[in-house]
């Protein structure tokens, strides 16, 4: 906070701009403490950040506002994330080894062994990440959609009007037997059927060699992304490869690291593990086995096919599936919650099928340590 803006309360020192923000607080629950909401959250870390530094007035402040103040559980969540992102960008590594932390929810010193903090100040920001969808990654993605589907109707209008203009010139013309009439013009798909019938064993082996010169000749161009559920249904069904960092289990910072990276791909529009997938989550439950003071969230994610509704809830089954298997593998609930984040959080481009891939996945994070 800028200059040396204070108010004492009992003779000590409290930030005087994030008192001014939850005095806003209204006396909502039983006991007559005052609830700040998530809005009201979003103001006071303003408040808290407004300095450019974490320091010990302000902490000291945090601590006094949670003994008499109740956070929403969004807003409680909100605010933790918040200070711990601060305060591994602000914080000074020599204050945290020699200030102790004056409360568990106002900075992530509290959340962290002493060992994990004197062992590397450097990697710091690297043992909790800190997840959150990029609001105008979402807008530029939405912005693609919608010219795919306009570029989508003038094809089909253009495709239209071709089949228009080729009707008017094919159709037969003047006086014609109706033998004749029969074989011109466009025949209907009774009578296509059994033709087709007759001539598909001679037919496959030159389309055969056709899609594989297609495919040849369309290797090098870039997927602009299937513009029919048909084209989607070509993505291949395998999930795309584990990612994983590798990790010393006696290590908790590497234990921790090796959460943060985790991805376990899924299948296209399934909701079942593969067994790599198994593999990876069997050396997961062991990292949190051993180090079962690791509190992680399980968040599961989609790319962008299908409605958002749909997407949404087969993120939440993805997430959900994890959570349960490694449940059966003796981590303990506590220990996890799980969330489905739809096709909001990408970490490819949906316009490729690799890129569709690597979206349909679950990761981890450590959310604090207890």
């Amino acid at each position: 906070m800028t200059g040396t803006y204070y108010k004492q309360i009992d003779g000590k020192n409290y930030d005087k701009g994030m008192l001014d923000v939850v005095k806003k607080a209204k006396p909502t629950t039983e006991d007559g403490k005052p609830v700040i909401g998530i809005k009201l959250a979003e103001k006071l870390f303003l408040a808290l950040a407004d300095g450019q530094e974490y320091t010990s007035t302000e902490k000291k402040t945090m601590k006094y506002i949670r003994d008499n103040y109740i956070f929403t559980p969004e807003a409680d969540e909100y605010i933790r994330k918040e200070i711990r992102r601060f305060a591994a960008l602000h914080a000074s590594p020599t204050k945290k080894k020699k200030e102790k932390p004056e409360s568990i929810t106002t900075s992530i010193e509290a959340n962290l062994d002493q060992d994990v903090l004197e062992e590397d100040d450097s990697d710091y920001r690297g043992l909790v990440e800190y997840h959150k969808s990029n609001v105008s990654d979402i807008d530029k993605l939405e912005d693609k959609r919608k010219k795919r589907m306009i570029r989508i109707g003038l094809i089909v209008l253009f495709l239209l009007l071709l089949l228009g203009i080729t009707w008017s010139v094919c159709r037969p013309k003047g006086n014609v037997s109706p033998e004749i009439e029969q074989e011109q013009g466009f025949e209907t798909i009774e009578k296509l059927e059994p033709v087709e019938e007759i001539k598909s064993e001679e037919d496959n082996s030159s389309k055969t060699d056709s899609i594989a010169e297609n495919e040849n000749t369309n290797e090098s161009k870039t997927d602009q992304g299937p513009t029919s559920e048909s084209e989607y249904l070509k993505d291949p069904k395998e999930a795309a490869p584990i990612v994983r960092k590798p990790y010393d289990i006696n290590s908790k910072k590497s234990s921790i690291s090796f959460v943060n990276h985790l991805q376990v791909p899924f299948s296209r529009n399934a909701e079942v593990l593969t067994n790599e997938g198994r593999n990876a989550l069997d050396e997961l439950a062991n990292v949190l086995k051993k180090h079962d003071d690791l509190i992680v969230r399980i968040a599961g994610h989609t790319c962008w096919i299908g409605t958002e509704e749909d997407n949404q809830k087969l993120s939440e089954h993805r997430a959900k599936i994890v959570y349960d298997y490694l449940i059966s593998k003796g981590v303990s609930a506590s220990n996890l919650e799980s969330r489905g984040y739809g096709e909001t959080d990408t970490v490819a481009s949906n316009s490729t099928q690799e890129g569709r891939m690597k979206n349909r996945r679950v990761e981890f994070s450590v959310l604090e340590i207890k």
